[in-house]
Protein backbone atom coordinates (compact mmCIF):
# COMPACT_ATOMS: atom_id res chain seq x y z
CA UNK A 1 0.00 0.00 0.00
CA UNK A 2 1.37 3.33 -1.19
CA UNK A 3 2.22 6.14 1.66
CA UNK A 4 -0.12 8.66 2.81
CA UNK A 5 2.43 11.19 1.52
CA UNK A 6 2.44 9.60 -2.20
CA UNK A 7 -1.59 11.18 -1.95
CA UNK A 8 0.13 14.93 -2.42
CA UNK A 9 -0.05 15.84 -6.06
CA UNK A 10 4.25 16.84 -5.66
CA UNK A 11 5.01 13.74 -4.69
CA UNK A 12 5.21 11.99 -7.68
CA UNK A 13 6.91 14.93 -10.08
CA UNK A 14 9.61 15.36 -7.54
CA UNK A 15 10.21 12.41 -6.76
CA UNK A 16 10.97 11.19 -10.48
CA UNK A 17 12.77 14.54 -10.65
CA UNK A 18 14.45 13.07 -7.81
CA UNK A 19 15.43 9.25 -9.15
CA UNK A 20 16.88 10.39 -12.55
CA UNK A 21 19.08 13.12 -10.79
CA UNK A 22 20.74 10.25 -8.68
CA UNK A 23 20.31 8.07 -11.35
CA UNK A 24 22.13 9.92 -14.57
CA UNK A 25 24.69 11.49 -11.35
CA UNK A 26 25.57 7.62 -10.93
CA UNK A 27 25.78 6.77 -14.49
CA UNK A 28 27.79 10.13 -15.39
CA UNK A 29 30.45 9.56 -12.09
CA UNK A 30 31.14 5.76 -13.89
CA UNK A 31 31.86 7.46 -17.29
CA UNK A 32 34.19 9.81 -15.20
CA UNK A 33 35.76 7.16 -13.05
CA UNK A 34 35.87 4.69 -16.14
CA UNK A 35 37.74 7.39 -18.75
CA UNK A 36 39.29 10.08 -16.48
CA UNK A 37 40.01 13.54 -18.04
CA UNK A 38 44.67 14.61 -18.11
CA UNK A 39 45.40 15.31 -14.54
CA UNK A 40 46.78 18.58 -13.66
CA UNK A 41 45.09 22.12 -13.74
CA UNK A 42 44.18 21.62 -17.08
CA UNK A 43 42.36 18.33 -16.59
CA UNK A 44 40.39 19.74 -13.29
CA UNK A 45 39.37 22.40 -14.84
CA UNK A 46 38.09 20.68 -17.86
CA UNK A 47 36.37 17.99 -15.15
CA UNK A 48 34.44 20.61 -13.31
CA UNK A 49 33.11 22.28 -16.71
CA UNK A 50 31.90 18.71 -17.73
CA UNK A 51 29.81 18.41 -14.67
CA UNK A 52 28.28 21.85 -14.77
CA UNK A 53 27.47 21.16 -18.77
CA UNK A 54 25.77 17.46 -17.35
CA UNK A 55 24.10 19.24 -14.95
CA UNK A 56 22.65 21.43 -17.88
CA UNK A 57 21.80 18.40 -19.76
CA UNK A 58 19.91 17.01 -17.30
CA UNK A 59 18.22 19.99 -16.14
CA UNK A 60 16.53 20.01 -19.33
CA UNK A 61 15.29 16.36 -18.53
CA UNK A 62 14.08 16.74 -15.03
CA UNK A 63 12.47 20.14 -16.43
CA UNK A 64 9.99 18.22 -18.99
CA UNK A 65 9.46 15.34 -17.03
CA UNK A 66 8.13 17.71 -14.17
CA UNK A 67 6.03 19.86 -16.60
CA UNK A 68 4.56 16.74 -18.19
CA UNK A 69 4.31 14.83 -14.93
CA UNK A 70 2.11 18.07 -13.33
CA UNK A 71 0.10 18.33 -16.69
CA UNK A 72 -1.17 14.85 -16.82
CA UNK A 73 -1.51 15.07 -12.38
CA UNK A 74 -3.98 18.19 -13.19
CA UNK A 75 -6.05 16.11 -15.37
CA UNK A 76 -5.98 12.65 -13.80
CA UNK A 77 -4.92 13.36 -10.26
CA UNK A 78 -2.30 11.77 -8.45
CA UNK A 79 -2.02 7.94 -9.49
CA UNK A 80 -3.19 5.58 -7.07
CA UNK A 81 -0.55 2.99 -7.33
CA UNK A 82 2.20 5.79 -6.80
CA UNK A 83 5.67 3.36 -6.26
CA UNK A 84 4.33 0.92 -9.46
CA UNK A 85 3.71 4.31 -11.48
CA UNK A 86 7.55 5.94 -10.36
CA UNK A 87 8.92 2.40 -11.69
CA UNK A 88 7.60 2.09 -14.65
CA UNK A 89 8.17 6.10 -15.63
CA UNK A 90 12.15 5.65 -14.60
CA UNK A 91 12.23 2.24 -16.08
CA UNK A 92 10.84 3.44 -19.56
CA UNK A 93 12.84 7.04 -19.47
CA UNK A 94 15.78 5.59 -19.67
CA UNK A 95 14.74 2.18 -21.35
CA UNK A 96 13.65 4.33 -24.11
CA UNK A 97 16.31 7.10 -24.27
CA UNK A 98 19.02 4.34 -24.26
CA UNK A 99 17.62 2.99 -27.35
CA UNK A 100 16.88 5.85 -28.65
CA UNK A 101 20.89 6.82 -28.64
CA UNK A 102 21.36 3.28 -30.10
CA UNK A 103 18.83 3.77 -33.10
CA UNK A 104 20.75 7.39 -33.68
CA UNK A 105 23.89 6.30 -33.51
CA UNK A 106 23.45 3.51 -36.30
CA UNK A 107 21.36 5.71 -38.55
CA UNK A 108 24.28 8.35 -38.34
CA UNK A 109 26.94 5.00 -39.37
CA UNK A 110 24.75 4.11 -41.86
CA UNK A 111 24.68 7.56 -43.97
CA UNK A 112 27.95 8.32 -42.68
CA UNK A 113 28.92 7.31 -46.35
CA UNK A 114 27.12 9.51 -47.90
CA UNK A 115 27.10 12.70 -45.77
CA UNK A 116 30.41 14.54 -43.66
CA UNK A 117 30.27 14.09 -39.92
CA UNK A 118 30.45 17.81 -39.60
CA UNK A 119 26.65 17.55 -41.11
CA UNK A 120 25.91 14.53 -39.48
CA UNK A 121 26.97 16.24 -36.07
CA UNK A 122 24.63 19.11 -36.61
CA UNK A 123 21.72 17.12 -36.25
CA UNK A 124 22.41 15.92 -32.68
CA UNK A 125 21.14 18.33 -30.42
CA UNK A 126 17.81 19.02 -31.70
CA UNK A 127 17.61 15.08 -31.94
CA UNK A 128 18.54 15.10 -28.38
CA UNK A 129 15.74 17.36 -27.65
CA UNK A 130 13.33 15.22 -29.38
CA UNK A 131 14.62 12.54 -27.20
CA UNK A 132 13.88 14.08 -23.94
CA UNK A 133 10.02 15.04 -24.82
CA UNK A 134 9.30 11.90 -26.90
CA UNK A 135 11.03 9.41 -24.67
CA UNK A 136 9.20 11.84 -21.15
CA UNK A 137 5.87 11.72 -23.16
CA UNK A 138 5.61 7.49 -23.75
CA UNK A 139 7.14 6.63 -20.74
CA UNK A 140 4.91 9.06 -18.32
CA UNK A 141 1.57 7.87 -20.41
CA UNK A 142 2.21 4.29 -19.66
CA UNK A 143 3.16 4.98 -16.12
CA UNK A 144 0.04 7.12 -15.21
CA UNK A 145 -1.82 3.91 -17.59
CA UNK A 146 -0.72 1.56 -14.98
CA UNK A 147 -0.55 3.96 -11.63
CA UNK A 148 -4.72 4.88 -12.46
CA UNK A 149 -6.50 7.72 -11.73
CA UNK A 150 -6.34 9.56 -8.29
CA UNK A 151 -8.91 12.11 -6.49
CA UNK A 152 -9.83 15.43 -8.41
CA UNK A 153 -9.55 17.76 -8.37
CA UNK A 154 -5.97 18.56 -7.25
CA UNK A 155 -5.07 20.75 -4.77
CA UNK A 156 -1.83 22.52 -5.28
CA UNK A 157 -0.33 24.76 -2.36
CA UNK A 158 1.82 27.83 -2.84
CA UNK A 159 5.13 26.07 -1.58
CA UNK A 160 4.13 23.32 -4.23
CA UNK A 161 3.97 26.01 -7.10
CA UNK A 162 6.84 28.03 -5.88
CA UNK A 163 9.11 24.82 -6.07
CA UNK A 164 7.96 22.56 -9.22
CA UNK A 165 8.09 25.77 -11.16
CA UNK A 166 11.30 27.28 -9.66
CA UNK A 167 12.85 23.65 -10.58
CA UNK A 168 11.31 23.69 -14.61
CA UNK A 169 12.08 27.36 -14.94
CA UNK A 170 15.87 26.65 -14.38
CA UNK A 171 16.18 23.12 -16.00
CA UNK A 172 14.59 23.71 -19.45
CA UNK A 173 16.14 27.46 -19.46
CA UNK A 174 19.86 26.16 -18.58
CA UNK A 175 19.24 23.30 -20.98
CA UNK A 176 17.80 24.99 -23.75
CA UNK A 177 20.54 27.17 -23.83
CA UNK A 178 22.92 24.06 -23.97
CA UNK A 179 21.37 22.99 -27.05
CA UNK A 180 21.58 26.37 -29.07
CA UNK A 181 25.16 26.34 -27.71
CA UNK A 182 26.05 22.92 -28.83
CA UNK A 183 24.11 23.86 -32.30
CA UNK A 184 26.06 27.15 -32.32
CA UNK A 185 29.21 24.76 -32.25
CA UNK A 186 28.53 23.09 -34.89
CA UNK A 187 28.52 26.37 -37.47
CA UNK A 188 30.83 28.65 -36.34
CA UNK A 189 33.95 28.38 -34.07
CA UNK A 190 32.37 28.71 -30.67
CA UNK A 191 33.74 24.71 -30.17
CA UNK A 192 36.94 26.44 -28.54
CA UNK A 193 36.97 25.14 -24.69
CA UNK A 194 37.08 28.42 -23.31
CA UNK A 195 34.86 29.43 -24.82
CA UNK A 196 31.89 26.18 -24.43
CA UNK A 197 33.19 26.51 -20.68
CA UNK A 198 31.72 30.36 -20.84
CA UNK A 199 28.50 29.76 -22.74
CA UNK A 200 27.71 27.04 -19.76
CA UNK A 201 28.24 29.07 -17.20
CA UNK A 202 26.17 31.75 -18.96
CA UNK A 203 23.15 28.98 -19.34
CA UNK A 204 23.40 27.84 -15.34
CA UNK A 205 23.62 31.68 -14.33
CA UNK A 206 20.15 32.53 -16.99
CA UNK A 207 18.83 29.23 -15.55
CA UNK A 208 19.22 30.49 -12.47
CA UNK A 209 18.28 34.01 -12.62
CA UNK A 210 15.14 32.55 -14.40
CA UNK A 211 14.73 29.89 -11.05
CA UNK A 212 14.56 32.99 -8.92
CA UNK A 213 12.04 34.43 -10.22
CA UNK A 214 9.83 31.88 -10.35
CA UNK A 215 10.53 31.07 -6.59
CA UNK A 216 9.48 34.92 -6.10
CA UNK A 217 6.52 34.98 -8.64
CA UNK A 218 4.53 31.73 -8.32
CA UNK A 219 1.21 31.53 -10.66
CA UNK A 220 -2.36 31.71 -8.98
CA UNK A 221 -3.53 28.37 -10.32
CA UNK A 222 -2.25 24.66 -11.00
CA UNK A 223 1.44 23.55 -10.22
CA UNK A 224 2.91 26.08 -12.07
CA UNK A 225 5.14 23.94 -14.33
CA UNK A 226 3.89 24.34 -17.47
CA UNK A 227 4.11 28.85 -17.15
CA UNK A 228 7.46 27.87 -15.91
CA UNK A 229 7.75 25.66 -19.35
CA UNK A 230 6.69 28.22 -21.87
CA UNK A 231 8.50 30.74 -19.70
CA UNK A 232 11.94 28.67 -20.26
CA UNK A 233 11.38 28.39 -23.81
CA UNK A 234 10.55 32.33 -24.36
CA UNK A 235 13.72 33.07 -22.69
CA UNK A 236 16.46 32.06 -25.27
CA UNK A 237 13.97 33.75 -28.16
CA UNK A 238 14.11 37.55 -25.74
CA UNK A 239 18.13 36.76 -26.05
CA UNK A 240 18.44 35.82 -29.85
CA UNK A 241 15.82 38.43 -31.18
CA UNK A 242 17.55 41.81 -29.78
CA UNK A 243 21.05 40.34 -30.14
CA UNK A 244 20.89 40.29 -33.48
CA UNK A 245 21.26 44.19 -34.14
CA UNK A 246 24.35 44.05 -31.81
CA UNK A 247 25.92 41.67 -34.74
CA UNK A 248 25.36 44.78 -36.72
CA UNK A 249 26.63 47.57 -34.14
CA UNK A 250 29.40 45.76 -32.80
CA UNK A 251 31.90 47.19 -34.77
CA UNK A 252 30.69 50.51 -33.49
CA UNK A 253 30.66 49.42 -29.90
CA UNK A 254 33.31 49.60 -27.88
CA UNK A 255 34.52 46.25 -26.31
CA UNK A 256 33.16 47.83 -22.87
CA UNK A 257 30.50 48.78 -24.10
CA UNK A 258 29.82 45.48 -25.97
CA UNK A 259 29.85 43.31 -22.64
CA UNK A 260 28.12 45.73 -20.62
CA UNK A 261 25.12 45.23 -23.41
CA UNK A 262 25.44 41.46 -23.31
CA UNK A 263 25.85 40.96 -19.98
CA UNK A 264 22.37 43.08 -19.05
CA UNK A 265 20.69 41.26 -22.46
CA UNK A 266 21.69 37.74 -20.80
CA UNK A 267 20.20 38.27 -17.35
CA UNK A 268 17.27 40.69 -18.38
CA UNK A 269 15.31 38.55 -20.28
CA UNK A 270 14.39 35.74 -17.70
CA UNK A 271 13.04 38.42 -15.88
CA UNK A 272 11.24 39.78 -18.54
CA UNK A 273 9.58 36.01 -19.86
CA UNK A 274 9.17 35.52 -16.52
CA UNK A 275 7.10 38.46 -15.81
CA UNK A 276 5.14 38.39 -19.23
CA UNK A 277 3.98 34.98 -18.62
CA UNK A 278 3.14 35.83 -14.91
CA UNK A 279 1.18 38.13 -16.12
CA UNK A 280 -0.54 36.70 -19.04
CA UNK A 281 -1.14 33.76 -16.60
CA UNK A 282 -2.72 36.50 -13.95
CA UNK A 283 -4.57 38.03 -16.16
CA UNK A 284 -6.76 34.65 -17.48
CA UNK A 285 -7.27 33.46 -14.05
CA UNK A 286 -7.89 37.10 -11.90
CA UNK A 287 -9.00 35.42 -8.84
CA UNK A 288 -8.71 31.83 -9.01
CA UNK A 289 -7.28 30.02 -5.88
CA UNK A 290 -5.69 26.37 -5.77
Amino acid sequence: MDHPASRSPAWFPLALAACVFVLTGAFFLVSQIEHPLPEGADGTANQIYSWLEWLCGIGLLIGVNLALASAAIARRGPPQRAWAALLVAVALVFGLGYLWSIAVMQAMQALSDNLSAMVLYRWVPPLNAAKVVVTSSIGLAVAFAVGGRGPMPVIWSGGQRRLIGALVAFGVCAGVLLLLQHSLSRFTALDDNAQRHGMTLAALGIGTVHALCWALLPVRRGSGAMPALISALLTPVLIVLPALPLVLLGDKLGLAELLVIVLLLLFVAPVLASLLVVWLHRRRYPAVQA
